[in-house]
């Protein structure tokens, strides 16, 4: 049986905390093949799995990421409490080493490491692969480093194997000159800055397109060209078209 086409968005975000080990683990239990995280970096240069460059909204306690030290990160929850009360008030920020710690049982699962812009203007592209490139590479290929930044996305041809993905905004972007330079295996973009019609497709990369919740929908961007559908909901996706190609 081929993987489903869905990447999980920050694990099944819509129901668990996002980016949490909770989250993760809940989304492969429901059968992703596909993890999508967000990294941003300590002030000291280890890689945690976080997506806003402020602990605010997720973890309830306000502090920039990249000003904080990997001790005190570790002891912070991410609950979202405003979300879910008290339901994951235990969960822990997780770090890049506790999320492969978990791809460990999971080995025919390909995670996308999107490195968040904010880091990379804080470190610079070198200290930010420093903090990534020891944990993702023994995960060979099933590791593919992500970003808008096309900055750490360069260091990250010169320096790795990974292969590399490039998101932007618009679909229009994704043959750009900047772009094809990084010679990406992956590009991403917004499922509201496609073209109307037509296909979609682009010759020899893998096109996913986010955020996409409706079944519907996502069978119609797969019959264009698209070829791999991110979403916060991946436990209705998964199912849903997984029983279309019946």
């Amino acid at each position: 049986m081929s993987p489903s086409p869905v990447v999980a968005h920050r694990g099944l975000a819509a129901d668990y905390p996002e980016n949490t080990l909770a989250a993760f683990r809940a989304a492969l239990e429901v059968g992703a093949s596909y993890l999508e995280v967000d990294i941003q970096l300590s002030c000291d240069g280890v890689a945690f799995i976080h997506h806003d460059w402020d602990t605010l909204r997720t973890c309830g306690v306000s502090g920039i990421v990249g000003e904080q030290t990997a001790a005190h990160l570790a002891n912070l929850t991410a609950g979202l409490t405003s979300r879910f009360g008290d339901e994951f008030k235990t969960e822990p920020l997780p770090s890049l080493t506790d999320l492969c710690a978990l791809l460990t049982e999971w080995p025919d699962v390909t995670v996308f490491l999107e490195i968040k812009p904010q880091s990379v203007e804080r470190f610079g592209p070198d200290a930010v692969l420093d903090a990534v490139l020891p944990h993702a590479e023994p995960l060979g290929a099933r590791a593919v480093l992500l970003s808008f930044s096309t900055e750490v996305l360069s260091a990250a041809r010169e320096r790795s194997p990974l292969p590399r993905g490039v998101a932007c905004e618009r679909h229009a972007d994704l043959q750009s000159p900047s772009v094809e330079a990084i010679d990406p295996r992956h590009v991403f973009c917004d499922v509201n800055h496609l073209p109307s019609t037509g296909p979609l497709g682009i010759e020899g990369r893998t096109l996913t397109v986010w955020e996409v919740v409706d079944p519907d929908l996502a069978q119609a961007l797969l019959a264009r060209g698209v070829d791999l559908i991110e979403s916060f909901s991946c436990d209705i996706l998964i199912p849903a078209l997984a029983s279309k190609e019946e």
